[in-house]
C-alpha cells in the first residue's frame, strides 16, 4: 500500500497539448494555492495519453484536491518533523540522488571500452616491485630504480620469465614465472588491464604504477574472445604422486573407454559406471560453464575449447587429477553488448579504479559548474601546524591553534581550514610516507568530498525535476502515515464502529436461498451402491471414504458446504428439501446429496463479510475525513481557469 501511495504522483511523463500556457491559480484550499503548472505536471504523469480528456481532468482534480488537503493536515500536525519520517525521506533522497551524481558520459565510454576489450583475450607476464601509493620518496625512488633496471634487461634480451622468477615481488612468480595466462576486461585491476591491451604482442610495456607498486609486462599473445563452453567429462583418477606405470595403466583404461564411446556406447551409462568424479558421474559428468580464465587445469580447458560440434568427445587428456574424456554440450560466443549493458555498467561502477576516474571527472565537472575558487596561500599554510602525528594516525584537530581561514569557495559555500583538520582527524591512516604527502592526499580527498557534497545538497536548486520528485516523495510519505492513522488502522481497531457500520449496511449483502448439504461423488454405479449402504449404517464420512477408496483413492469424493442456486449443477437438479437425493450424470457418475438444512435468504453474517465491510468502512471514514478537511481548509476552484486546461 505504501508504494502505491508514494508513487501515486511519481510516474512517467506523457505529453499533452494544453490551452493553459502560463501558471494561473487553479484552486485554493485554506490559505494555500495550487497553480495550473503544478496540476498539469502531475496530471500528465499519471494519465495515459488515450485517457487524457475533459472528464479525466475533472476527476483527477478531485483526487488532487483531496491529496493536498491531507498533506496540509499532516503538516499542521507536524508529522513532517517526526524523526522516522525524516529518516525515510532522507533514504529516498539518497537513492534518487545517485542518478544525478554520476558522470553518465564517462560511464558510457567506460562501458564501450570494456566491451571492446572483452572481444579479445590477452596473455601477459609481469614483474612487480612493491611500493605503496603513499610511500616515502626514498622508497619510491628505490622501487623505480629497480624496475627501470629490470626493464632495461628485458628490452635488452634477457629472458622475461627468468627475470620474473628471480626478481618479481608477486609471490605467484615463483610458480608461474610471472605468466598470468589469458584475461580480458574486469579480470585485472584497471591500470594493468589498460596497459596489457595497449601493448603489442612480443613488446615490453612502459613502466606503470598501481596501488601495489611498479610493473612492467610482456604480452605473449592476443586472440579473439572464445566465449564459453559447457562440457561433461569422464575421469580416471590418479593419485598426486602417481608413478609412470600407474599413469600408463590409467591411460590404457581411458583409451579403451574412448574407443567404446566412439563405437556408440551410451555416454551417461558409461560415465555412471566408470567415472571417478563422484560429484558429476550421477548427472552424466556435466560441469559448469568454462571461460578462458576459469580455474580449470589448462590442458582440460584447451581440450574443451578445441571441441567444435555439440556431442563431440576428446581423446583422453591428462591433468594433475587424472585422465579425462571430455564431451561438448554447448558453446556460446561473447553476447552482444546490448545483452551485457546492464552488467557492464554495474561492473564499471564497482571497479575501484574506474570509480575513481568517474569521481575525479565529476569533481572536475562540479568545480567548473559551481565556480570553485581556491585560496592558494591558505592551502599552503595547512601544512605548517601539522606534525608527524598525521602519518602515525594520531592527529587531533584540536592540536591546531591557527586562526580560521577560508581554503576555497564552492558556489555559495566557504570551506575553512577548521573543516579540513576535522576531516583529517577522521580519515587519517598510519602510513609510511612524508607529512607533506599525507596532508596532500587528505586535502585532495577533502576537496572532492566538499565539491560532491555541495552538488548533492543543492540538487533541488539545480534540477527542477529532482525538486518536484522530492516534494512528491515528501507529500506521499506524509499522506501514507496520516491515512494509516485516520483510516486504515482506525477501521481495523474500531470494532464497535465497524459493527455499527455493518448493522447499517447488512441488507446490502444478502445470501440467496441456500442448502447445507454433503455431496458424495461416486465414479460408478458400484461405488454408488456401496456408499448408500454405508450411509444407511450411519458411518462417519471418514470411515465411508476409507472403505470405498480402499482399492481406488478416486472412487469417492466427499464435499460438505453451503450451496446457493447456480453454484453447483447437481444441487440445482434436486428438490430443495431435507433428505437424501440422487443425481446421475451422462458420464456415468452418481451423486448422493444429503441435505441437512434449507437456509432461507437473508443478510450475510458479520464474520462472513468482515473483510469486505472493513474496506467499505475505510471508504466511509475517508469520506467523512475529507468533509472535515474541506470544512477546515475551504476549497475554491477557479472554474474559468479549469476550462482552459482542456486537451486539444
Amino acid at each position: 500500500m505504501r508504494s502505491v501511495i508514494i508513487t501515486l504522483f511519481t510516474l512517467g511523463f506523457l505529453s499533452l497539448n494544453l490551452n493553459a500556457q502560463q501558471a494561473k491559480p487553479l484552486f485554493t484550499y485554506g490559505s494555500d494555492t495550487v497553480y495550473t503548472d503544478e496540476f498539469v505536471r502531475v496530471f500528465l504523469k499519471n494519465n495515459k495519453l488515450e485517457e487524457q480528456n475533459d472528464s479525466s481532468i475533472r476527476a483527477y482534480l478531485n483526487l488532487y484536491i483531496n491529496f493536498k488537503l491531507k498533506v496540509a493536515e499532516a503538516e499542521s500536525l507536524k508529522l513532517d518533523e517526526n524523526p522516522a519520517f525524516q529518516q525515510e525521506l532522507a533514504g529516498y533522497r539518497e537513492q534518487l540522488s545517485r542518478s544525478y551524481m554520476t558522470d553518465t558520459s564517462l560511464t558510457s565510454k567506460l562501458v564501450d571500452e570494456a566491451y571492446d576489450r572483452m572481444k579479445s583475450e590477452v596473455r601477459a607476464s609481469h614483474i612487480l616491485i612493491l611500493v605503496g601509493p603513499n610511500a616515502l620518496p626514498k622508497d619510491t625512488m628505490r622501487a623505480w630504480e629497480r624496475i627501470s633496471d629490470l626493464r632495461k634487461k628485458a628490452v635488452g634480451g634477457y629472458n622475461f620469465d627468468t627475470l620474473a622468477y628471480y626478481n618479481s615481488e608477486d609471490p605467484s612468480a615463483k610458480t608461474n614465472y610471472g605468466d598470468l595466462g589469458y584475461f580480458t576486461a574486469f579480470e585485472m585491476i584497471y591500470p594493468f588491464e589498460t596497459m596489457a591491451f595497449q601493448t603489442k604482442p612480443g613488446d615490453i610495456s612502459p613502466i606503470f604504477r598501481t596501488d601495489f607498486g611498479y610493473h612492467i609486462l610482456k604480452v605473449a599473445d592476443k586472440r579473439p574472445n572464445r566465449g564459453e563452453v559447457r562440457v561433461a567429462h569422464l575421469m580416471i583418477r590418479l593419485n598426486p604422486n602417481a608413478k609412470e606405470e600407474e599413469i600408463l595403466t590409467a591411460k590404457r583404461k581411458a583409451d579403451s573407454l574412448y574407443s567404446l564411446l566412439n563405437q556408440g556406447a551410451d555416454w551417461n551409462k558409461t560415465v555412471r559406471t566408470y567415472s571417478d568424479d563422484a560429484s558429476s558421474s550421477g548427472n552424466g559428468g556435466e560441469l559448469n560453464w568454462i571461460r578462458s580464465n576459469s580455474p580449470v587445469a589448462e590442458p582440460f580447458r584447451e581440450a574443451a575449447f578445441g571441441l567444435d560440434s555439440v556431442g563431440e568427445i576428446s581423446k583422453p587428456v591428462l591433468t594433475e587429477y587424472g585422465w579425462h574424456i571430455i564431451k561438448l554440450l554447448e558453446k556460446k560466443p561473447l553476447p552482444p553488448k546490448s545483452e551485457l549493458a546492464d552488467r557492464l555498467k554495474m561492473q564499471v561502477n564497482r571497479e575501484p579504479e574506474r570509480v575513481r576516474m568517474s569521481q575525479e571527472a565529476l569533481v572536475k565537472k562540479f568545480k567548473a559548474s559551481n565556480g570553485f575558487e581556491e585560496n592558494t596561500k591558505n592551502v599552503k599554510s595547512l601544512y605548517l601546524p601539522i606534525d608527524s602525528s598525521i602519518i602515525r594516525g594520531t592527529f587531533k584537530a584540536n592540536m591546531v591553534k591557527e586562526p580560521e581561514t577560508i581554503l576555497f569557495t564552492i558556489g555559495t559555500r566557504s570551506v575553512t581550514n577548521t573543516a579540513f583538520y576535522q576531516y583529517a582527524e577522521q580519515y587519517q591512516t598510519p602510513q609510511n610516507t612524508s607529512i607533506q604527502s599525507a596532508v596532500a592526499n587528505l586535502y585532495k580527498g577533502f576537496v572532492a568530498k566538499e565539491v560532491l557534497q555541495y552538488e548533492k545538497d543543492n540538487l533541488e536548486a539545480f534540477f527542477p525535476d529532482f525538486k518536484n520528485l522530492m516534494e512528491e516523495y515528501h507529500d506521499g510519505i506524509l499522506l501514507f502515515n496520516l491515512t494509516q492513522q485516520k483510516v486504515w488502522d482506525k477501521a481495523v481497531e474500531d470494532t464497535v464502529g465497524l459493527k455499527n457500520f455493518y448493522e447499517a449496511h447488512k441488507n446490502e449483502y444478502q445470501w440467496k436461498d441456500r442448502l447445507q448439504a454433503t455431496i458424495y461423488e461416486c465414479n460408478n454405479k458400484k461405488t454408488y451402491k456401496l456408499t448408500r449402504k454405508l450411509l444407511h449404517k450411519h458411518l462417519e464420512n471418514v470411515d465411508i471414504s476409507q472403505q470405498v477408496n480402499e482399492k481406488n483413492p478416486l472412487s469417492l469424493v466427499i464435499k460438505h458446504s453451503k450451496f446457493e442456486k447456480g453454484e453447483n449443477a447437481q444441487v440445482d437438479q434436486i428438490e430443495w428439501k431435507k433428505g437424501t437425493h440422487t443425481v446421475k450424470t451422462e458420464d456415468g457418475k452418481y451423486y448422493i446429496i444429503v441435505v441437512s438444512e434449507v437456509i432461507p435468504a437473508g443478510p450475510k453474517a458479520f464474520n462472513e463479510v468482515k473483510g469486505l465491510m472493513t474496506g467499505k468502512y475505510q471508504d466511509e471514514l475517508e469520506r467523512q475525513w475529507i468533509e472535515e478537511l474541506k470544512a477546515k481548509y475551504p476549497v475554491v476552484v477557479n472554474t474559468e481557469v479549469l476550462k482552459q486546461i482542456s486537451p486539444k
